[in-house]
């Protein structure tokens, strides 16, 4: 993958969701209306964790009928959340959409096991540099 380009930057501006913590966690418990053009979804930093992803998994696979890549970088997630996203990856059809996933600074000890199987489900994956 070539490392310049940039997730989401082909992506018309009204195609693209960027979310802080605190906007995504009140989106998560407020929202019911899907967003049915957003095609980029940019979840970084926002301190999502193992107990988050149930819910947040549900909120995507809900709102987000046209997501085509998902940033997921910068956050706190373990080998439990990453089981609960791979089950998401495998039985929402809104998951098996997902052709990008950006997982770079997100490793939690034993994931990267995980990680990399649910990168290899993905057409492309974000490259990290180490």
């Amino acid at each position: 993958m070539d490392s310049s380009i940039v997730p989401g930057e082909h992506f018309f501006e009204d195609r693209q969701l960027t979310f802080d913590p605190k906007q995504l966690a009140k989106q998560v418990r407020e929202t019911s209306e899907p967003y049915p053009n957003v095609e980029y979804l940019d979840i970084s930093s926002c301190q999502i964790d193992d107990a988050s992803m149930p819910e947040l998994c549900t909120w995507i696979g809900n709102m987000f009928p046209s997501l085509r890549e998902l940033n997921l970088s910068k956050n706190l997630i373990g080998r439990n959340g990453w089981k609960i996203f791979s089950h998401h990856l495998r039985s929402n059809p809104i998951f098996s959409n997902i052709t990008m996933l950006n997982v770079c600074d997100n490793l939690q000890p034993g994931c990267a096991a995980i990680v990399n199987t649910i990168n290899s489900a993905v057409i492309a994956s974000q490259s990290c540099s180490q």
